[in-house]
């Protein structure tokens, strides 16, 4: 109530400070021709003075002279009063000044505004955000609450073939080549949590031996963020930080820690971390994720950025991957900003590429889903739906 108060307060001093302006300019307007009107009235009183002779004709002459130097000066006075004040300025146009004035700026408040919100000096803001980063769930409790993809159909022959590799991991589970075939498969049918089950085995086989190597790891992160519904855990957090110490610039580990920051309000450090990967030319698919929505970052760290483009006559990083490693990149892409949606929403924009996208993997049924839940969210809103629609259309789920 006192937030209402302060604003009608504040409209108020600002309608009368416009009102008294146009009041004044009317006032000095009347005082200027009162004053024409008395010089006139002098001039003609001089000559009947003259013709008198109460005074003599040099006397007269100097009158005069000063007179009219005074009916100049306040005529050149009326001249801009007229143009600034014009005189069909009526008490009815000031008032429909104010009542356009008024109902302008209550309903410019009520369609950006937020009447509800506490103040949130930065100091809190800063505090809550290491709450929430502190006390986000466990990689367990968010895969137990990441919605469940729909299952991805498969032919016959090939559901017989998940079947027997599922067999023979669950007899060797020490087969490190089975295990990454498992891990590889499964991700791709949607299955992240299974997914990332086989690969946290086969890195924990890979570092008891001493092989790990960083690919190893880094794919069992983008797993974590799968299963994790796009969310960066606990867990995720710990594993990325202990490579950041002993190499500060890895590109792999400023995304995730980056995505971190993204995802519990400190856009501002997710933008130091992801910054100088734009440039990298060693950041290979981290700088694709990076570019994918740095700008946006920035923009909610109040950061003025604009992306650069890339080198002409340069492929990007992800054209330059070998097939297979192309399909996990762009799914991975795909699932972040998925994340991103499912967590803050979005333009349609994004919502069309996300469904585009399903499409190109192959996950119609997936497309067809948030297709539904766009227009759920959307309404009847026909300009944002038939941005969302061509995205569909793309994807094949809508004709």
């Amino acid at each position: 109530m006192m937030f209402w108060i302060t604003i009608a307060l504040l409209i108020g001093l600002t309608a009368s400070a416009l009102i008294h302006a146009f009041v004044r300019n009317r006032e000095t307007a009347g005082k200027t021709n009162a004053d024409l009107s008395i010089y006139l009235n002098q001039l003609s009183e001089l000559d009947r003075d003259l013709e008198r002779g109460v005074i003599d004709a040099s006397e007269a002459e100097r009158s005069r002279v000063e007179i009219s130097r005074r009916i100049l000066a306040a005529d050149v006075t009326a001249s801009a009063d007229n143009s600034e004040s014009p005189r069909i300025l009526t008490n009815w146009a000031i008032a429909l000044t104010m009542l356009i004035v008024t109902l302008s700026s209550i309903g410019l408040y009520m369609w950006q505004g937020s009447s509800g919100l506490p103040d949130l000096p930065r100091e809190l803001r800063l505090a809550t955000s290491e709450e929430l980063r502190r006390t986000r769930p466990a990689q367990a409790e968010l895969e137990q609450a990441a919605a469940e993809q729909p299952e991805i159909p498969l032919s016959e022959e090939d559901a017989a073939l998940m079947v027997q590799l599922r067999e023979a991991v669950a007899g060797r589970p020490d087969d490190l080549r089975g295990l990454e075939l498992l891990a590889f498969y499964e991700a791709r049918l949607g299955n992240f949590i299974e997914a990332r089950i086989a690969q946290e085995h086969l890195v924990d086989l890979k570092v008891a031996a001493g092989t790990i190597e960083r690919q190893d790891q880094e794919r069992l992160w983008q797993l974590m963020q799968q299963a994790a519904g796009g969310r960066v855990s606990p867990e995720l957090e710990e594993s990325v930080t202990a490579r950041l110490e002993n190499d500060p610039q890895d590109p792999a580990a400023r995304y995730y820690l980056g995505l971190l920051y993204a995802q519990t309000d400190r856009s501002d450090l997710a933008f130091q971390l992801w910054r100088p990967l734009v440039d990298r030319t060693d950041a290979g698919i981290y700088a694709d994720l990076v570019r994918a929505g740095i700008e946006r970052t920035a923009f909610e760290a109040g950061v003025d950025y604009t992306l650069p483009p890339r080198e002409p006559g340069s492929s990007g990083a992800l054209e330059d991957l070998p097939p297979e490693e192309q399909m996990e990149a762009i799914t991975a892409m795909v699932n972040s900003l998925a994340g991103r949606l499912a967590d803050e929403g979005g333009p349609p924009e994004d919502w069309a590429r996300l469904i585009a996208s399903y499409g190109v993997l192959g996950q119609e049924s997936t497309a067809r889903a948030v297709w539904q839940e766009a227009q759920d969210l959307f309404g009847e809103n026909e300009t944002a739906l038939e941005i969302v629609r061509e995205g569909a259309a793309r994807a094949g789920v809508i004709e």
